[in-house]
């Protein structure tokens, strides 16, 4: 997959994690389904990954206060607006790993989700998915899912 369809792919991959409640960040008590704050901040976050986000940044383009932030995420998705955003990014990086081009690699993959640090990138992708992201990729490869052998 490319990187230009990346961030499209991660609101496709939000969008199943959500309607298959795959994920405990999407298990939402009902009283706050639809939470108009925790769904602009989510969308917010969904098209602005791949940059560095602030919580304060978050909380200007919802016109509340931080706190207000984290208390409506808190209830209504049990993790903090940036957990959230770590878990887009790293859903899009193993939807990546899983789609590899002949030139992909682990930092181009992690660079472009937004990970700085290669080493915490590596951990949070083993603890997640309980796997190296080097493994996910060489799976892939093996497996010939998008991937385009040169030998052809």
């Amino acid at each position: 997959m490319g990187y230009a369809r990346a961030g499209e792919h991660a609101r496709c991959v939000v969008h199943l994690c959500k309607s298959q409640q795959l994920c405990k960040v999407f298990e939402t008590p009902e009283k706050w389904r639809g939470s108009g704050l925790v769904r602009l901040v989510e969308d917010y976050t969904e098209a602005h990954f791949v940059r560095a986000i602030t919580i304060e940044e978050l909380a200007s383009v919802a016109s509340v206060r931080v706190r207000t932030i984290y208390a409506h995420f808190r209830r209504t998705r049990g993790c903090t607006p940036l957990q959230f955003l770590g878990w887009v990014r790293l859903q899009t990086a193993q939807a990546m790993f899983q789609e590899p081009e002949v030139h992909t690699s682990v930092t181009d993959v992690a660079l472009h989700c937004g990970f700085t640090d290669l080493g915490h990138f590596a951990r949070d992708y083993r603890q997640m998915f309980g796997e190296e992201p080097s493994q996910t990729i060489a799976s892939a490869k093996r497996r010939g899912q998008g991937f385009m052998s040169s030998k052809a």
